[in-house]
């Protein structure tokens, strides 16, 4: 009602001739008033209009709402006039506030009383009136002519009114516009025939050579007391502003529909090229594999053969030769490594693994695997990781390490003197993931300023003579740049030319509780103590004094013997010698082992020595080592944890060199018997060559079938099958053997050879029953590697070495990890299955099936070795191998023994000592 009421007041205002205007509501009271209207209206004329007061009923839905009441001036002359005028305000009223229906409605009850004499001389205070609603307004007689014309109007013609009054209203030239409209006439026209309404007629009204504007009409005829029609009223909008909207909005959904249809037309061609290109990388990448396939199988007989023939007895030039050779083709196949990991990177069939790793480890034996080379250069190579960073992480170890070496690799290529060191960092780390700031520093050629971006494309290096001098393809640093984006990081380069560069990166991992297992901690009452680094290299040098000192030592530092010498007088003379002494082995002009033989005749050297050994020399300075009688070591670069472990060790007394165990697989008492299958010849050479050089026995099958006949007949410990061969390849092959095993209890690892590295491969080889995969070439540490993860005696709880005891009650609950509950229930195993075996082994010994006597002793043997139960086992072995060769003479006897040592075995079992000493 506030609208309404501002409307009424406003109207008031405007309006001179109206004294006063209310709204009253069917109770009787004001709803809308102006404030003067009690008093002019008085008590009113009831329920008809007079010339000074107008009164207006209002239904709403058939029922009433209430009134409209007007009063205006009194008029002295023309009643008709005054009627007139005094009816027309409601027109104002209700075309701003209620519907033009209404409108209507009023103006039809209102002016019906208007005659042709009065049409030309209504007064100036009702042209205002009308001139206060927005819609154009013309009130005709019975012949169409314009009685009464207000401004809007007016103006939508473009016809001033006064010159409108009195012309007909078809003259003004109309069109129709709409095509149910055309033929039905004008609509007043209809309205004064027919007595009927006319609403939304769409006229075209011409204002101009080249303008035609829209309308909207409704007509309505005004009806005198006689019941006769007396002309019409018509209102009209102009839906010309409108309209040029709607056809700017046809317009422009006409150019979205055409944009929609270019769109879809593009994602079609955008999906058909994406399904092109994937196809064309599932291509490509196929493709790689296959010319990996074929390109490392003849490289597997040249490195092979290469490394063969390096082992025998050459002259300097035939071994000059043959290291050239295999240099390069170690060349060779690390181009084929790189190009094969960026096809599988640009194809999207790269992932990375999360697995768990120890940083220090990974980066530290990274670095020993190519710290040769740069000994080799006479360069030293530093590892500094700060205490601050977490070092049991979960990430892919593998790729990590291909970076590191990659980026290091290329450091010691193109430096020729001075120093490379590797430094890690924490950049930020919670929620449980870290990230990490790696920095690899040369002191080598440096890059220009405009190359510094372009070596991070695929075979690209600083420039050409780069390529000539250092060799290299330029695609390290691409795949690099690729990883450590999966990685979640990003990799940058700092160089000067002539002052060397540092290559940084950052990568994610996730954080793994700390371990305890792998912590050398130093114990608190061995805080402070003093340590004596000696080195000549600044950065190595200070990189262990810093991890001295994190370890909560006291170290001084020196750069060469005689400062040592010196140093360590000193100490003797305040009495307060060093608790520990470390010394770079290699030092110009006095070395290190020099320098512990003059301070151990001197007797400068009260506490334990660790020398700090080139890995370029290592076998020269491990007999250096050997000479000094010394006790400990540490390879270049210096790890943080076998810092904190051999410190450990010597500070708490454990004086002796400890010389690495040698692998599983070289152990005599764990020569393995091993089925080749494989058809190429060059591959079976090379591959009997480094077995038997491991110590194993080898047996050959040329193909699938002849693999499976022959283990039908014998047994063995690991077949090594060829992936793809003429007649079976060794998918087929292996699911054939895994078939033959069922039901027997025997499972005989089967390791995969082939020249495919893909990781689909890897997968399909271990769907099929497989257990390992080497790649070829096949490389010495990779083939012992693979061997040990399958090997019996290789796994973390393998039999201890035969011995003279019945059983090594302690060793069997080592290797259940102190377990008492989980060895006694191995023993009840053992007596339960035990009999049975010794059963099928004396029926195959009296039937004389070698066949059954070897499996059955195989399983036995297994058994007996897990206890510990050296002559047990002895018999049960060369029963096996008399079945494995079908020779049974003196199997009786064997046996016998077997039975005898069996029963040694089973009484200690029983024996309450034994259990005592398990529990």
């Amino acid at each position: 009602m506030p609208t309404a009421e501002a409307l009424i007041r406003a109207t008031v205002r405007r309006n001179p001739e109206v004294l006063s205007a209310a709204v009253r509501g069917p109770d009787g009271h004001f709803v809308v008033v102006d404030g003067s209207h009690g008093q002019h209206w008085g008590a009113g004329p009831g329920a008809v209009s007079t010339p000074s007061h107008m009164y207006v009923p209002i239904t709403l839905g058939a029922k009433p709402w209430g009134t409209i009441e007007v009063c205006f001036r009194p008029l002295a002359r023309y009643r008709v006039l005054a009627l007139l005028g005094g009816s027309l305000l409601p027109l104002a009223l209700f075309v701003g506030s209620t519907s033009t229906l209404a409108t209507f409605l009023y103006l039809r009850a209102t002016l019906r009383k208007i005659g042709r004499g009065a049409s030309g001389v209504l007064p100036d205070r009702v042209r205002a009136t009308l001139n206060t609603v927005m819609e154009g307004v013309l009130v005709l007689d019975k012949e169409q002519r314009i009685a009464l014309a207000n401004d809007a109007f007016a103006e939508t013609v473009g016809i001033p009114a006064e010159t409108l009054r009195g012309r007909r209203a078809s003259e003004i030239g109309w069109v129709p516009r709409r095509a149910d409209h055309a033929g039905r006439g004008l609509p007043w026209l209809r309205t004064i025939a027919e007595g009927t309404p006319q609403r939304g007629a769409i006229l075209g009204l011409r204002t101009g050579p080249d303008d035609v504007r829209t309308v909207s009409v409704n007509a309505t005829s005004i009806i005198g007391d006689d019941g006769a029609c007396r002309g019409a009223l018509a209102t009209f909008d102009d839906l010309t502003p409108v309209e040029n909207k709607n056809n700017q909005l046809r317009e422009l959904l006409r150019r979205l529909k055409r944009a929609q249809a270019k769109m879809r037309r593009q994602a079609l061609a955008l999906r058909q090229a994406k399904e092109g290109a994937e196809a064309a990388n599932r291509a490509k990448s196929d493709f790689l594999s296959n010319v990996s396939h074929e390109i490392r199988t003849p490289m597997n007989a040249v490195l092979g053969m290469t490394e063969a023939a390096l082992d025998t007895d050459l002259n300097a030039e035939q071994r000059e030769y043959l290291e050239t050779v295999k240099t390069s083709a170690d060349s060779l196949l690390s181009v084929i490594n790189d190009i094969l990991d960026l096809g599988k990177i640009e194809s999207g069939t790269f992932t990375l693994e999360h697995v768990a790793f120890s940083l220090g480890s990974v980066v530290g034996d990274s670095l020993k695997a190519i710290a040769i080379r740069a000994h080799q250069k006479r360069l030293e190579l530093a590892f500094d990781m700060d205490s601050t960073v977490s070092n049991d992480l979960v990430g892919d170890d593998l790729r990590l390490r291909q970076v590191i070496i990659n980026l290091v690799g290329n450091a010691i290529k193109f430096t020729d003197q001075g120093e490379v060191v590797v430094r890690i960092q924490t950049v930020e780390q919670h929620d449980g993931e870290a990230t990490l700031h790696f920095a690899v520093s040369d002191t080598g050629i440096g890059i220009p300023e405009e190359k510094r971006q372009a070596i991070f494309e695929p075979f690209t290096q600083a420039d050409g003579s780069t390529t000539r001098r250092y060799g290299g393809t330029g695609l390290g640093l691409t795949i690099s740049t690729r990883l450590v984006a999966m990685m979640g990081g990003r990799v940058w380069v700092e160089s000067e030319l002539g002052q060397g560069s540092t290559f940084h990166f950052t990568a994610r991992f996730g954080v793994r509780p700390v371990s305890g297992s792998a912590d050398y901690a130093i114990p608190p009452a061995w805080a402070n103590l003093p340590a004596l680094v000696v080195d000549d290299n600044t950065t190595s040098r200070d990189i262990v004094v810093k991890q001295l000192e994190r370890l909560g030592l006291a170290p001084m530092a020196a750069t060469n013997a005689t400062a040592a010498l010196e140093a360590l007088r000193q100490a003797a003379a305040r009495g307060m010698p060093y608790a520990i002494i470390l010394i770079d082995a290699a030092m110009p002009g006095t070395d290190g082992f020099e320098l512990a033989r003059r301070a151990m005749r001197e007797g400068l050297a009260f506490g334990p020595i660790v020398f700090l050994l080139s890995p370029a020399n290592l076998r020269d300075d491990f007999a250096g080592f050997r000479r000094s009688g010394a006790s400990f070591h540490l390879t270049k670069p210096v790890q943080r944890d076998d810092l904190r472990r051999v410190l450990s060790e010597a500070l708490m007394g454990h004086v002796g060199l400890k010389p690495p165990a040698p692998p599983a697989a070289n152990d005599p008492l764990v020569r393995l018997r091993v089925l080749l299958v494989e058809d190429n010849v060059f591959n079976q050479k090379v591959a009997i060559q480094k077995l038997q050089k491991l110590g194993h026995e080898v047996r050959v099958a040329s193909n699938g079938t002849e693999a499976l006949e022959t283990l039908q007949r014998e047994t063995f410990d690991i077949v090594f099958m060829d992936l793809h061969m003429t007649d079976m390849d060794g998918i087929e092959a292996t699911r054939r053997i895994r078939a033959q095993e069922q039901g027997t209890g025997l499972r005989t690892p089967v390791l995969a050879l082939t020249a495919r590295a893909m990781k689909e491969d890897r997968e399909h080889c271990l769907a099929s029953g497989m257990d390992g995969f080497v790649s070829k070439p096949i490389r010495d540490q990779e083939l012992v590697d693979a061997i040990r993860s399958v090997a019996p005696t290789a796994a973390p709880n393998s039999p201890a070495p035969l011995i003279d005891s019945p059983v090594d009650t302690a060793g069997s609950l080592d290797r259940v990890g102190g377990n008492a509950k989980l060895l006694d229930e191995l023993i009840a195993t053992f007596r339960a299955e035990c009999p049975a075996l010794m059963s099928e082994i004396a029926a195959a010994t009296e039937g004389r099936k070698p066949a059954d006597l070897c499996r059955s002793a195989h399983t036995l043997k297994s058994m007996l070795l897990f206890f510990g139960a050296g002559k047990a086992a002895a018999a049960a072995l060369r029963l096996e191998t008399m079945g494995r060769d079908s020779v049974l003479a003196g199997a009786h006897e064997v046996f016998a023994e077997l039975v005898a040592e069996i029963d040694a075995v089973l009484l200690t079992f029983n024996d309450p000592k034994t259990d005592s000493r398990i529990r």
